[in-house]
């Protein structure tokens, strides 16, 4: 019942359509208060029409609310659906396989996924004016630019611009809690210094470690300033920020 396209909707549907199916036999507590009660219970209101509603009712309530309390715990509920999860995440040990399916790897390759789709889509070519953010230090589009240019160019003819080309015509990158250096050097080699931005991704990094980062850089004045703000200033028409005398 639970694999029954329930699980497209919610990793909890086997939890929730198990203990449904299970809920009613609960009247087996009665024993404990007497083998008689128990025997006069059983099977009683939990087993009739309108008891199995009310208890399923119950029950998906309950797993209602772990799933919000489970979700806010994890800051970020949004899961892989149950069958990308098992083709990709399953099998591993304690919780890695849960991380990696989310902040350790899956959504960062979803992300560039989710890129790559808007490119060959033909997307970017009908709005050249779109422009995109990619956070964590452009989600490992900076690595693979070139081949995808070798493998996906040749078979996108409908597209007015190369894959790569098009990815930096439309793409800026942020760090976005990645401080560290050779990332970030990879991307100004890249992308260049007018599209990489400087980002925290608060509260799941410290403002404290993005600083700390900033202020270890050896760019170029002209360079930093665009890293720093310059960049964000421009692509996100904010202000102009002044630096403090």
């Amino acid at each position: 019942m639970a694999r029954a396209g329930l699980n497209r909707k919610t990793a909890l549907a086997t939890a929730t359509v198990t203990l449904a199916a299970e809920a009613p036999d609960l009247d087996v507590l009665g024993e404990f208060k007497s083998r008689v009660f128990g025997f006069a219970h059983h099977r009683g209101f939990t087993h009739s029409f309108l008891g199995i509603a009310l208890v399923s009712a119950v029950v998906v309530g309950l797993m209602y609310v772990i799933w919000r309390v489970r979700g806010r715990k994890l800051k970020d509920p949004n899961l892989p659906p149950r069958s990308v999860f098992e083709a990709y995440y399953s099998g591993l040990p304690g919780f890695t396989g849960f991380r990696l399916s989310t902040a350790a790897w899956g959504w960062h390759s979803e992300t560039a996924i989710h890129v790559l789709r808007l490119v060959l889509s033909g997307a970017l070519d009908r709005h050249p004016k779109l422009k995109l953010i990619v956070g964590h230090m452009g989600e490992g589009l900076a690595a693979m630019l070139v081949r995808f240019d070798k493998i996906l160019t040749a078979e996108a003819p409908h597209l007015k611009r190369s894959v790569g080309q098009t990815i930096l015509d439309h793409v800026s990158v942020t760090t976005s809690g990645l401080f560290t250096l050779p990332p970030l050097e990879a991307l100004l080699a890249v992308f260049g210094a007018d599209r990489v931005l400087f980002s925290i991704d608060y509260p799941y990094s410290s403002n404290r470690l993005g600083k700390d980062f900033v202020d270890s850089l050896k760019l170029p004045a002209a360079d930093l300033e665009k890293f720093a703000h310059g960049n964000a200033d421009r692509l996100l028409k904010l202000p102009a920020s002044k630096a403090k005398k």
